[in-house]
């Protein structure tokens, strides 16, 4: 090319006019196209990484300042040359990558929102001053060879952990500290690779962040290797281990970090006042303004526990900072006021404001999408879920290169997601329970996402063996995944143009694809396989017939025909019978109506000893009456003379079946709604003399007289606001009645003769989500039960006044969650079942003061529900699927 003609080349690519990811694909492709290469050739001559330079091309990966010479070398193989042209290449990428102004002009950002302190930001890093310099110290006593070379720093999610390493410790090692020189500091995260094998090579402090990473993204091999290398590490590294303090019961399964748990890991608990103060006012001083008094009290008072010591929750210092940063953005001033920061939604309000105003923003197909990138980027199992990072190119589902970009851009320039050269992740795992549109889809699906979550790493271990076809799914797990596939939220099945194919990546489906015909090429040699064993066996056993039939003809002549036919006939059905008798004997625990039908037809086919034992045997079972319902979850209570029960199900209806000898009627003699139409009911209670019947679910509550089973009446119960009433039960007198709700409220109503309720002020609880109620048997006491361990105790004396509970616990940040509540029949005794999978429970003695028993252990899932039997055993109610079980409390209760 002649330079006239280069230079009409570069006029038309020019890097100036780049003002957005796409621009800059655009103009660098026309650059590639100008200079006459491929992408493979631009890979070769630049040196760099296929997929990393392919990806600038189509607009997915953007240039850092680490792989700035690595950009360098790809402009010179594209003919860019000289260092004017390189910068005004620069300038472009910096404008594309204003990911952290708050508006135009603004290139000074105090506060860091979700995302955690680098070292870089060690400036900008305030409050933590004391647990700096012991961590400091600490360091340079294992250097002088004083203390252990490694050792953990534990605490809650949003207590500060990777900022006081990355933005605290690093710095201080990095920096002109005569007691660091000679050590170099190096930051590594498990679920980004392991350690190197040369970190030993010379003196340095290894950080390992985000611990915890060992458990939510490492296979076992791979944990067990980064834990091997941790132990083998040389006296050249001093290993110091950030890890979130949910997590210690897993680390104490692994004998290699028992003696780090042991020996005093550093613990980063909350801050104090006057360090909270430290942390709101000195960035905005820093960076030339000024935070008023009035806010700073505000502050200080919506992050101080309730009769705590310390000024704030060890998880709420994300929760500031990003309510900080939008008190920063919508300032106008020099001042940061209580206007602009009420104008954030507050601490509680200002992620859920700012995750729903960018969501708002995009287009339906970008907020399709916003939601399948998120929930990519969380792993979840049965109680937890933790923040996950992915590569950029897994979230790219299809030939939405521009709208991934633009979601994944605008939640960035929100500080709600963080995003380096090739990964992306969510900013904070706060935001997890902080967004309740993220909270809703990730509860709405845990189960399909733990399938999806596998499926994507089974995929990746694929593409990284070369598409080996041993890393294919089996059958079992194939099957699986096909179910997941075909099902929507809550496992009900999609229509078939509604399959969950659209979630999946491009190696995604080409994994499901060779599995799926690996799986069928597997049948197909199998079924070829079984036809001819098939043939095989016909060739034989018609051999066999033939030469059975000469032998009879041969021997016995045809003497005695019509007498071993009889005999043929009777062994037959002798056989026949002790057959269907085993089978009913089989059947008898699983389903004893099939075994009953059995028996009697092994009995009616020959009476041999088996069939008449299986016939006596079943006739003493009592078989079950099967009461079919709606689809979905049912809710069922017997009235207390036993001759009605009532069946609330998801279409939001009541039926009512007469019961007879025990035995309930397979049609019901009255059905009705039971709140409001197209609302699912959760719970059904009779009251004490069997007259009222109380409903509630999705749309409130409503309270019947059923004195007429076959003619209900609605009374009133009024329920204020918009409420979802989960659990209902009367007082032993039948004068009250409460309902437990999906808030941390439980409503209550005082109950006369008549079917008119009177509402009175609901009893408040302290932690969001779904409370349990139960009265004591004597009706003096109500129990209320609910989220991270709460429990309190009303006197229902006072049952008319705002009283305070005579005995409460405070949410302490805990999984587990209270799911039922229950007295025992003497009152003597209360009992809990919980997500742990255990049953706690408490001595009531001094309802006062509740003294704690040993817990009933042992449990394989969540309790969902419990009783105590008349023998005042603990009857445990699991999930739905799994069966009953069992334990006795102490001697005496």
């Amino acid at each position: 090319m002649n330079s006239k003609a280069e230079a009409g080349t570069h006029n038309q690519v020019d890097p100036a006019r780049i003002e957005s990811r796409g621009q800059f694909a655009e103009t660098l492709t026309a650059l590639r196209n100008a200079a006459g290469l491929t992408v493979r050739e631009a890979v070769e001559r630049s040196g760099g990484l296929h997929g990393t330079v392919s990806g600038r091309f189509a607009g997915q990966h953007l240039p850092t300042p680490a792989s700035t010479p690595m950009f360098f070398a790809l402009l010179e193989a594209c003919g860019v040359d000289s260092e004017d042209e390189r910068q005004r290449w620069i300038s472009a990428v910096q404008r594309v990558r204003q990911l952290t102004a708050r508006r135009r002009g603004d290139a000074t950002v105090p506060y860091r929102g979700l995302e955690s302190f680098r070292q870089e930001d060690a400036e900008w890093f305030f409050g933590r001053d004391e647990l700096t310099a012991n961590l400091v110290e600490r360091v340079a006593s294992a250097i002088r060879g004083v203390g252990r070379r490694q050792f953990m720093v534990i605490g809650a999610s949003g207590s500060g952990k990777s900022s006081l390493l990355r933005a605290g410790l690093a710095p201080k090692i990095a920096g002109d500290d005569p007691r660091f020189d000679g050590w170099r500091v190096e930051t590594l995260q498990p679920g980004t690779g392991g350690i190197p094998s040369s970190i030993s090579d010379e003196p340095t402090v290894l950080i390992l962040d985000q611990f915890e990473e060992l458990w939510t993204q490492c296979d076992g091999d791979r944990r067990e290797e980064i834990l091997r290398t941790l132990a083998e590490l040389g006296e050249n590294t001093i290993a110091i281990i950030g890890m979130r303090a949910d997590f210690y019961g897993l680390a104490a399964e692994e004998p290699l970090l028992v003696p780090l748990l042991d020996d005093s890991p550093m613990v980063v608990g909350p801050l104090t006042d006057e360090q909270l103060r430290e942390v709101i006012v000195e960035p905005a001083v820093k960076a030339g303004m000024t935070v008023q008094s009035e806010l700073v009290q505000v502050l200080v008072s919506e992050l101080t526990p309730r009769g705590s010591r310390t000024a704030s929750d060890p998880g709420a210092l994300p929760l500031l900072s990003h309510a900080l940063l939008g008190t920063w953005q919508r300032s106008t001033r020099k001042t940061l006021t209580v206007s602009d920061y009420y104008a954030t939604d507050g601490i509680a309000g200002a992620v859920q404001q700012s995750a729903e105003e960018v969501y708002g923003e995009l287009t339906e197909r970008q907020q399709q999408l916003a939601r399948r990138i998120f929930l990519r980027l969380v792993n979840v199992d049965e109680v937890t879920q933790t923040r996950r990072r992915a590569p950029r190119t897994e979230l790219f589902l299809g030939d939405d290169v521009d709208d991934v970009n633009t979601v994944i851009d605008r939640f960035a320039l929100r500080r709600l997601l963080t995003v380096d050269e090739e990964t992306v992740e969510v900013s904070h795992e706060v935001l997890l329970s902080a967004w309740s549109r993220l909270r809703d889809w990730i509860d709405s699906d845990r189960a399909g996402l733990a399938v999806h979550r596998r499926f994507t790493y089974a995929a990746q271990v694929w593409e990284d063996s070369g598409r080996d076809p041993g890393a294919l799914l089996g059958p079992a797990r194939l099957h699986l995944t096909e179910e997941w596939l075909n099902s929507g939220e809550l496992g009900l099945p999609l229509e078939p143009s509604r399959t969950r194919a659209a979630d999946l990546n491009a190696t995604e489906r080409e994994y499901l694809a060779a599995s799926i015909e690996h799986r069928d090429q597997q049948e197909f040699a199998d079924r070829r396989r079984t036809r001819v064993l098939r043939r095989l066996v016909t060739a034989l056993a018609a051999a066999s017939v033939i030469a059975l039939v000469l032998a009879v003809v041969a021997t016995v002549a045809g003497i005695g025909a019509n007498r071993q036919r009889v005999q043929a006939d009777t062994a037959r059905d002798e056989a026949m019978s002790r057959q269907v008798a085993t089978e009913s004997i089989r059947m008898r625990e699983r389903d004893p109506s099939l075994a009953s039908q059995l028996a009697l037809a092994a009995f009616a086919v020959n009476e041999t000893t088996e069939a008449r034992s299986a016939l006596l045997d079943a006739s003493g079972v009592h078989s079950a009456t099967r009461i079919i319902g709606p689809p979905g979850a049912m809710k069922a209570r017997i009235n207390p003379a036993g001759t009605v029960v009532a069946v609330g199900g998801s279409d939001g209806k009541v039926r009512l079946y007469p019961m007879v000898d025990g035995v309930a009627s397979a049609v019901p003699q009255a059905e009705f709604l039971g709140v409001s139409e197209g609302t699912a009911l959760f719970a059904v209670a009779y009251s004490p003399d069997g007259r009222l019947l109380a409903t509630g679910g999705a749309g409130g509550a409503a309270l019947w007289d059923v004195s007429d089973p076959k003619n209900p009446v609605r009374g009133t119960l009024p329920v204020d606001g918009e409420r979802v009433v989960q659990d209902m039960e009367f007082s032993p007198d039948g004068t009250k009645l409460v309902a437990g709700t999906s808030t941390p409220d439980v409503l209550r109503w005082n109950i006369d003769t008549s079917t008119n309720a009177v509402a009175l002020p609901a009893l408040p609880h302290p932690a969001d989500g779904i409370v349990t109620a139960t009265f004591s048997p004597d009706g003096r006491f109500l129990v209320t039960g609910g989220r991270q361990a709460t429990l309190r105790v009303w006197d229902v004396a006072k049952w008319g006044e705002e009283s305070a509970p005579i005995f409460a616990t405070e949410p302490n940040g805990t999984t587990v969650h209270y799911l039922g509540v229950a007295f025992s029949p003497d009152g003597r005794e209360l009992a809990a079942g919980t997500t742990g999978r255990e049953v706690v429970r408490w001595d009531m003695s001094d309802p006062a003061r509740p003294s704690p028993l040993q817990a009933l252990t042992g449990f394989s899932s969540y309790v969902n529900e419990l009783n105590y039997g008349k023998t005042e055993h603990v009857l445990p109610q699991e999930v739905p699927t799994t069966p009953c079980a069992c334990g006795t409390p102490e001697p005496g209760h």
